[in-house]
């Protein structure tokens, strides 16, 4: 199985490259609502990248803030890529069990903020995994023209 890992930290974005995609990492617009927890003053984030099949990924994230992630492709075809299903799990015992299946809120497109389609991980903290301390996202894209 391959995997690439991004530690952010600053305002840059990182990128990354793992089987037929580059990632692109950055803090997303900050979009908090009243009663959110407040910004931190330094902004951190790690996330894990594993591919298990050549369009599906799972995500793994350890930030206090929303990040988004673009993705390009580095093979030849249709030039944009697009965020599929989300489900958002844990692996127990080896196998991986659904919880919830998110919604379009996870996803930007071009009348958002961001020029393409971009999967908006929401901060740790409002994952709510049943079965494990670990929320993990498992992403699948598809190309268009």
């Amino acid at each position: 199985m391959l995997y690439s890992r991004v530690l952010l930290e600053g305002n840059e974005p990182e990128k990354v490259r793992l089987g037929d995609y580059t990632m692109t990492v950055q803090f997303a617009a900050d979009r908090r609502i009243d009663g959110a927890p407040p910004r931190p003053a330094v902004r951190r984030a790690g996330l894990l990248f594993v591919l298990s099949a050549p369009d599906e990924f799972y995500v793994t994230i350890s930030s206090q803030t929303e990040l988004a992630v673009t993705f390009t492709p580095n093979t030849p075809g249709p030039p944009l890529v697009g965020v599929g299903p989300i489900e958002e799990g844990s692996f127990v015992d080896g196998r991986w069990v659904q919880g919830r299946r998110l919604d379009h809120r996870a996803i930007a497109n071009e009348v958002c903020v961001y020029r393409q389609s971009a999967l908006l991980v929401p901060a740790a903290y409002y994952f709510q995994a049943a079965h494990s301390d670990h929320t993990i996202l498992h992403v699948k894209l598809y190309r268009y023209q």
